[in-house]
């Protein structure tokens, strides 16, 4: 039986890979038109506020996790085909650590922002058109 090549394997594997991330994330793509929450005239400082939150969310949640799940799921790829190889494994702890690092980073950062975009736009929020200084 004929047997390829290293190169033309990784190329084959990067190839599917290529399309099966486009064949997962096209729905993901036209989710996106959401974004827009401004009506040509009717657009105001909580317009503005609103679109930050509604591209944060979709950063956050329709990228961020099926990024860091695949790159999870390389990580556990290289750990089973390891076989013993010990810089191998040691390449899948580090994909596990940056994958999961990354994760918290954004989910912190996503927990900072929607706690901001929240309390400036709740209703009771209202800037103070004086301020006074008492000396």
């Amino acid at each position: 039986m004929f047997q390829y090549s290293k190169k033309f394997n990784i190329f084959l594997f990067a190839f599917a890979l290529l399309a099966l991330v486009f064949v997962l994330f096209t729905p993901i793509v036209t989710q996106a038109q959401n974004l827009i929450v401004c009506d040509g005239d009717n657009c105001s400082i909580a317009k503005f506020v609103e679109l930050v939150q509604v591209f944060i969310n979709f950063v956050t949640f329709t990228l961020a996790i099926p990024i860091s799940a695949v790159l999870l799921g390389y990580g556990g790829f290289l750990m089973i085909t390891a076989r013993g190889n010990q810089s191998q494994v040691d390449s899948a702890k580090t994909a596990f650590k940056s994958a999961i690092g990354g994760l918290v980073i954004i989910l912190v950062a996503w927990l900072l922002v929607y706690t901001i975009v929240e309390t400036l736009i709740s209703p009771d929020f209202r800037i103070p058109e004086e301020v006074k200084l008492e000396s």
